[in-house]
């Protein structure tokens, strides 16, 4: 069964074969996975996160959130103060 594709997890299922056994070629011969794969890849893609799909059919999407914070010398407090964060 083909697990619900979420961006930024380990995606993928047994589909059409037994992956632990070595039957994953079974896997890319099934329809469906390549559908769903692929969609999942190419959204990934664009969204410039990286992508490995392993040989055993499961994919893995790595994400990368950046954080910025900004901060301002407060005169009075005599310290750095946080400003604003995106």
């Amino acid at each position: 069964m083909l697990e619900e594709t979420v961006i930024g997890e380990k995606v993928g299922g047994n589909v059409g074969g037994d992956h632990e056994n070595g039957d994953s070629h079974l896997l890319f011969d099934d329809i469906k996975y390549i559908c769903n794969s692929t969609g999942l890849i190419t959204e990934s893609l664009q969204k410039g996160f990286d992508v490995a799909q392993l040989p055993n059919g499961d994919i893995i999407v790595t994400e990368i959130k950046v954080v910025n914070v900004q901060y301002s010398w407060d005169k009075v407090k005599q310290k750095m103060v946080r400003i604003s964060q995106t």
